[in-house]
């Protein structure tokens, strides 16, 4: 059996198990500090937490303690006990020491408090005052609103009309001039008529007597009859006129009544219109006045809430 010595390892094995020691050891390390620094992150955020709670709580009680400071009144009435966490947060004793001092801030709470139980009655009535003003204001916007739209309703309506009224004076206007025309052309063949009678007369005065006597009295009958019926239509035309003026006369005053009807309802919707502006800063004033109360409403309650 061979006795050979074993041979010794190779260096490089050797530091190839070195560098795999000291890379294992590392993974742990850095697993530990990782765990190390998650927990250091929470603990951190849960202090970043606790310190904000504690400075909206400092904060709510520099305002209590503002606000009792603001009412300091030495009143020999007696007070309700007072919770032991109330007097700690306000830095009072309860050892028999700092009773005195004790009874004396129970008593400035004690009025501190009944002050603010009248202030928050006083802001209830103001806020249900408001809301009366504010239900009157929105009730005069709708008022105002709905008076707006009539007055544009009826203001197109009056313009409907003024409209109308222009057409019908336009087509009594055209029928004018039509029988204007009518009646120049019947005059104009009147007028040639009465020539060609004369020309007629002109050319017969060598013939025989009787031709001539009954020519002239069928010329003079043509003539008479033309006549009588020129002066008709002139007749006509002057009845026509004189209705035509009527009618425009009519529709002259009834566009001028529309347009003073208008020239009303433009001015009532301009007062409407601003009426309708003041009312709605008014609006705004109240709602503004009715948060800023509800919101001391609330302060208040809380405050008596927390010492009672």
């Amino acid at each position: 059996m061979d006795s050979t010595p074993p041979r010794d390892p190779h260096p490089l094995a050797l530091e190839l198990q070195s560098l795999r020691a000291s890379v294992a050891r590392f993974q742990d390390e850095a697993h530990t500090a990782s765990l190390k620094l998650q927990h250091h992150a929470l603990a951190s955020a849960r202090t970043h937490e606790r310190a904000g709670v504690l400075e909206r709580e400092n904060e709510v009680l520099r305002g209590e303690v503002r606000v009792l400071r603001a009412y300091p009144l030495a009143s020999s009435s007696l007070a309700p006990s007072l919770a032991p966490s109330s007097l700690s947060l306000l830095g009072t004793s309860t050892s028999p020491s700092g009773s005195t001092n004790t009874d004396t801030q129970i008593q400035e709470l004690t009025l501190s408090l009944r002050r603010l139980s009248h202030k928050l009655s006083l802001t209830e009535s103001t806020v249900l005052s408001l809301h009366t003003t504010l239900a009157t204001t929105q009730s005069s916007l709708l008022r105002a609103s709905t008076s707006t739209q009539a007055a544009y309703a009826l203001g197109a309506k009056i313009r409907g009309r003024e409209e109308d009224a222009l057409g019908r004076v336009r087509e009594l206007e055209e029928e004018k001039r039509a029988l204007e025309g009518r009646l120049g052309r019947e005059e104009g063949v009147v007028r040639a008529y009465a020539e060609m009678v004369r020309g007629m007369e002109g050319r017969g005065r060598g013939s025989f007597v009787l031709g001539k006597e009954e020519e002239e009295e069928e010329g003079k009958r043509k003539t008479d009859d033309l006549t009588t019926s020129l002066q008709e239509q002139k007749t006509a035309l002057e009845e026509k006129n004189v209705e035509f003026r009527e009618k425009e006369e009519a529709l002259h005053r009834k566009l001028s009544e529309v347009q003073a009807e208008l020239e009303v309802c433009r001015s009532e919707l301009e007062a409407e219109r601003k009426a309708g502006v003041g009312v709605q800063s008014e609006l705004g004033r109240a709602r503004a006045e009715v948060d800023r109360m509800q919101a001391e409403d609330g302060s208040a309650a809380k405050m008596v809430a927390r010492y009672m």
